[in-house]
């Protein structure tokens, strides 16, 4: 009986022995290994998910060995949906700097810059509420005009509305969208568009 337990202490003896050198082992691999994570449970940063990171992880915890390399926060996906907060867009024809009120005041056949897209991005349209009568929704690109919606009729005398019209619209980088009147006269336009930026795909 005596004998069965020695050779059984020898045993795990020497098995705490071989555990110690494959922790330390592995260990300096993973302190070798490049420092940027493949995702998560790739705590020694060497690009895969295996054994040696619960050893790497194990010696961090009981040895005071080296910590685990932090995952890089992912990419902002700029194209998904909901968008974020930052890409949204809200046009108010209250908030332009031409702004009287609520409205804007546009000359005979002239026009007002809503929006500048910028050279990076996009700008999808998402809902469009206009209080307006006789006018083309446009977008310039500095050379060309292309209309996007376009009212040429004014009912009953009042003014044309379009409220919350989902369109999908796309205007490019670095195009305007503007509103172009399309009256003999001065008319006071109102507006109210959303949209959001997307990154452009190569």
């Amino acid at each position: 009986m005596k004998r069965l337990l020695k050779l059984a202490g020898f045993t795990a003896i020497v098995f705490a022995i071989n555990v110690t050198m494959l922790v330390g082992v592995i260990g300096l691999i993973a302190v070798n290994a490049g420092p940027t994570p493949s995702g998560n449970g790739d705590v020694n940063g060497d690009g895969s998910i295996n054994l040696a990171d619960a050893v790497y992880l194990l010696t961090h915890v009981f040895e005071g060995g080296p910590a685990p390399v932090a995952i890089a926060q992912a990419p902002t996906c700029e194209s998904c949906w909901p968008p974020r907060p930052e890409n949204i867009v809200n046009l108010d024809s209250a908030n332009h700097p031409d702004a009287l009120g609520q409205s804007v005041t546009i000359d005979a056949l002239d026009f007002a810059v809503l929006f500048t897209a910028p050279l990076d991005h996009a700008v999808v349209l998402t809902d469009i509420h206009l209080l307006t009568n006789t006018y083309d929704l446009v977008a310039f690109d500095g050379a060309d005009e292309r209309v996007l919606v376009n009212v040429s009729f004014r009912p009953n005398g009042s003014n044309n509305k379009i409220g919350a019209m989902s369109t999908g619209i796309a205007i490019l980088p670095g195009e305007e969208l503007r509103i172009r009147s399309r009256l003999g006269g001065s008319s006071a336009f109102q507006w109210h568009v959303t949209g959001y930026l997307a990154q452009m795909t190569p």
